[in-house]
């Protein structure tokens, strides 16, 4: 099994959607989808050549199989001259398709942590959207950490900790571990304000949290 994904955003925030599947995925290529129109209602305005072949770029740089979408058009015709396009951007794109190597890691400096067990914290994603935006202006290589990666903190410079709220013991242990080990945390917000079980800390084990990710 692999995970897949069809995205309306910024190149940053696909960016970085991109480096969360690759994190969370039992299997990879993981699979980055676009459309080929601007929205699925309005199915006849097509976006400009260059953005599609920039998220074709931003699918392979990530080590990602890409696929267009086109929608049906109601009349039940199929816009030729669109698949022509496609497909000469795919064709010239082909020098670039054997260094898609599914076991190669991203070699990044730095690591944004994002707790997946909390997909109802808005402010995590927008944050890590935030985030992402200003290393890729810094011109500053990342990835996306979850705990499945607490093993391989190491790997990473900094890890930024952006609001995360919900930290179980495993993970505060694992960057605990990350810190001892000369690692760097950049942490803000609300970080650790909730255990496991989305339960809020108390005081006192808030501070025991945070005291103990010193850096």
């Amino acid at each position: 099994d692999y995970l897949a994904v069809d995205l309306y955003l910024q190149p940053w925030e696909e960016a970085f959607i991109c480096k969360l599947l690759r994190a969370l995925s039992n299997t990879q290529p993981v699979e980055f989808m676009v459309s080929s129109c601007v929205d699925l209602e309005e199915h006849t305005t097509r976006k400009p050549l260059e953005r599609l072949s920039m998220q074709s770029k931003l699918a392979l740089a990530h080590q990602c199989a890409f696929t267009f979408i086109d929608a049906i058009d109601p009349a039940g015709t199929v816009n030729r001259p669109l698949y022509d396009k496609m497909n000469g951007i795919l064709t010239k794109m082909g020098p670039y398709f054997p260094a898609v190597q599914p076991d190669w890691k991203l070699k990044a400096d730095v690591g944004i942590w994002y707790n997946i067990d909390n997909l109802t914290d808005q402010r995590q994603l927008e944050l890590a959207y935030k985030v992402s935006h200003a290393l890729i202006q810094a011109n500053i290589s990342f990835d996306a950490v979850t705990a499945r990666q607490q093993d391989s903190l190491s790997d990473y410079k900094v890890i930024i900790l952006s609001d995360v709220e919900m930290l179980d013991d495993a993970e505060v242990e694992a960057l605990r571990q990350y810190t001892a080990n000369g690692g760097k945390l950049y942490i803000s917000g609300g970080t650790g304000t909730l255990d496991g079980f989305g339960n809020r800390r108390s005081g006192d084990a808030l501070k025991s949290v945070i005291s103990g990710l010193a850096f």
